[in-house]
């Protein structure tokens, strides 16, 4: 379905925008976010006092639901606004948008920066609707008033906490030390104007004191790792930022667990953890950082061993470091290419073209280059989206051809998925694996190769997965995409007369009636990697 305000298409039945975050089951206003800029980044101002009231009703319903088992992450409206809300139960985060049934708020931020800020730190993306009556803001839902924001089943956070230890993930630890960062500033005596917890994005916070305002770029380090600025790679920051008149600092913070800290360190959510933190560096050269200590020029990057690519012979080169867990090189880049191209693409833009063009992608990630990858990337979307805009619309009857998922949770489709793929790209492709470890070191990848609706057997869908755990994941992916399931019921592998076997999902609709979910496994239950390693092979 296509959102009226941005035009945005989004997953049949959806009901909030990905884009815009808007109510797509409905007429609704364009929707107008609150200006701000650089260093005048404030609250969210008195123009917007009805969403503040509505904010501050929202987090006092969860305060009263979890009680002292809340532990806040966000609680504040400074920009930007990935969430509106995140807090911690025990050992599940999870990440709040909120949304005005009525659609009278102007809302900021996007759905979209919801599932991207819930998706890098391994969180739950929850939607909860607020309505406002007799003068009050009320939750609209029953219980903590939240939904999923893909599914839009009911989320009862406490059922979702389970007694597994799980480590935090990069996110959660610079949130917690750029936390330990703005509590020593204030001990300092300074004010802090603004901050943000994506590590990708610098700076990490602004202050202010008498000699007016300053940046601190923040890094975190599991001990005995303690950050230093030069081995950061941050040198095409640091030139932009050294622009900005006023001066920049580094924190290195380095961060244990007591509990841990002699059976290697583990930092576990909930756990109490010790930081190292000796104050802030100042950066007096930022264009120089990165630089060699005994040479005014900058070292060279290492050059990359070349050699030849995979299929048909061409003579185009790529990094020799296999990059996708479980494959070699020459697999690894068959299954990428396959992953961004679909038939319809390679057929459209060319064999030659598009493989060239994802070794170019490999090799910024081998010299870990995030911004020249996630160029090469927009380069290629302004040529691939507008051919993808005259295709169906993707739906079960019509399933996309190909997924990751960091998390095993949320499915992304390569075009389609906005804002976020590519960062997920990149980091998938910098590790090889999920970062989601319940099943162990896994590579998160899916094709649908056939099949769709799925609503029978002679219907059923056909996932291809390099190992088990992704196919069975995939199969939820596209369910929370593109089915609108008031309950999810029973999931069983079955199987019919004639041999064939099928992964079998019971759910109820919209309307109350039962309906089913079938899935074709006759060829991969069991032998997903050899029915992968065929995949690849086909040309």
């Amino acid at each position: 379905m296509i959102c009226a305000h941005c035009r945005t298409q989004n997953p049949t039945g959806s009901r909030y925008c990905f884009n815009c975050g808007r109510d797509v089951s409905k007429a609704a206003p364009e929707p107008v976010l609150p200006k701000h800029d650089g260093l005048q980044e404030k609250p969210i101002d008195s123009g917007n006092d009805m969403f503040t009231d509505c904010w501050a009703c929202a987090g006092k319903h969860l305060g009263k639901m979890g009680g002292a088992r809340v532990s806040w992450l966000r609680a504040h409206l400074h920009p930007p606004f990935h969430e509106h809300l995140s807090f911690r139960l025990d050992n599940q985060l999870f990440f709040i948008r909120i949304v005005d049934t009525d659609n009278r708020l102007s809302i900021p931020g996007t759905v979209e920066g919801l599932l991207s800020a819930a998706n890098r730190c391994e969180g739950h993306a929850c939607i909860m609707p607020m309505r406002r009556i007799s003068g009050s803001w009320r939750p609209s839902l029953p219980g903590w008033g939240l939904e999923d924001a893909i599914s839009h089943c009911l989320v009862d956070p406490p059922r979702l906490v389970t007694s597994r230890l799980i480590e935090m993930t990069d996110w959660e630890l610079h949130d917690f030390a750029s936390q330990a960062v703005r509590n020593q500033i204030k001990d300092d005596g300074k004010t802090v104007i603004t901050w943000q917890s994506d590590s990708l994005t610098e700076p990490s916070l602004w202050f202010s004191d008498k000699d007016g305002p300053a940046w601190v770029i923040v890094r975190a380090g599991r001990y005995p790792s303690i950050p230093s600025l030069p081995s950061l790679g941050l040198e095409g920051e640091l030139e932009n930022l050294s622009r900005l008149e006023a001066p920049g600092y580094f924190a290195s913070v380095g961060v244990a667990c007591m509990e841990t800290v002699d059976k290697g360190n583990k930092l576990y959510r909930g756990a109490p953890l010790v930081v190292r933190f000796t104050g802030l560096e100042p950066i007096q050269n930022p264009g120089d950082v990165g630089r060699n200590a005994d040479s005014p020029t900058q070292k060279p990057i290492p050059s990359i061993p070349k050699e030849r690519g995979v299929g048909r012979g061409h003579s185009h080169h790529m990094s020799s470091r296999a990059f996708l867990y479980g494959l070699n090189r020459e697999q690894s880049l068959t299954a990428l290419w396959k992953l961004l191209f679909n038939p319809f693409l390679q057929e459209k833009l060319g064999f030659e073209r598009t493989l060239h063009w994802c070794e170019d992608l490999v090799e910024t990630v081998t010299v870990r280059n995030k911004a020249e990858f996630s160029t090469l990337y927009k380069e290629m979307a302004e040529l691939a989206t507008p051919l993808l805009l005259g295709a169906p619309k993707l739906s079960m009857a019509n399933p996309p051809w190909s997924m990751i998922s960091l998390d095993l949770r949320l499915g992304m489709i390569p075009w389609i998925t906005p804002g976020i793929f590519d960062s997920s790209l990149f980091m998938m492709l910098s590790t090889g694996k999920a970062v989601e470890k319940h099943f162990g070191d896994i590579l998160p990848i899916a094709f649908v190769t056939s099949g769709g609706p799925g609503n029978s057997p002679d219907t059923a869908i056909r996932v291809c997965a390099p190992n088990g755990p992704a196919r069975a994941s995939a199969e939820h992916w596209l369910m929370r995409a593109y089915l609108w399931r008031r309950e999810e019921g029973m999931h069983a592998s079955v199987e019919d007369e004639e041999g064939r076997t099928f992964s079998k999902h019971r759910y109820t609709d919209r309307n109350g009636q039962e309906q089913h979910v079938f899935f074709d496994t006759t060829n991969s239950l069991g032998r997903e990697e050899e029915d992968f390693l065929e995949f690849l092979n086909e040309r």
